[in-house]
C-alpha cells in the first residue's frame, strides 16, 4: 500500500460521507520522524492502558453496513490488508 489510495468513511455522528486517503504506516512513521514524532513506546502505552487496540475491524458483524456503497467494516478491512 502506498499513498493516494482513496476511500470513503461515513461519519454516523454528522451523517456525512468524506472522502479520505490511506497512507502506509511506514511511510507515515518517516514522514512523522523528521518532525520528532515517534510512536510512544510500549511501556507508555500499557501504563496508559492503550496497549491494545480498543475495536478489532474483524471484529465488527458484517450485517454491519456503511449508508453509501454497500460494503461492510469487515469487507474494507480484508480489502485493505489484501492490498
Amino acid at each position: 500500500m502506498g499513498l493516494g489510495k482513496a476511500v470513503n468513511v461515513y461519519i454516523r455522528t454528522i451523517n456525512t460521507v468524506n472522502e479520505e486517503y490511506l497512507v502506509d504506516f511506514e511511510i507515515l512513521d518517516n514522514e512523522l520522524s523528521k518532525y520528532g514524532i515517534y510512536p510512544a513506546p510500549k511501556e507508555t502505552l500499557n501504563m496508559l492502558g492503550l496497549s491494545k487496540p480498543k475495536i478489532d475491524f474483524k471484529d465488527i458483524p458484517s450485517e454491519k453496513r456503511f449508508k453509501e456503497g454497500g460494503k461492510s467494516f469487515k469487507d474494507i478491512y480484508n480489502q485493505v490488508n489484501d492490498v
